[in-house]
């Protein structure tokens, strides 16, 4: 995860669980952003200026491949 300072570390891997799933609820499931499409948009959006690559219309497809590889 991205800080106000670059790149965070945490002490463990469950620290950094902890970090990540409270920060997707509260930049996205408590503001009504619950599918991995709804995500996509806020969080990696199609044609955003920072993806000179295009890399975010593959985000998608690669999240929902390991949402269903968790699930």
């Amino acid at each position: 995860m991205m800080g106000k300072n670059g790149l965070m570390t945490f002490s463990s891997l469950q620290d950094g669980i902890d970090k990540m799933a409270s920060n997707l609820k509260r930049n996205y499931i408590d503001k009504g952003l619950t599918t991995i499409e709804q995500i996509q948009k806020k969080y990696a959006p199609v044609g955003a200026s920072n993806d000179p690559n295009n890399l975010n219309s593959n985000w998608i497809n690669g999240v929902s491949k390991y949402y269903k590889m968790l699930s």
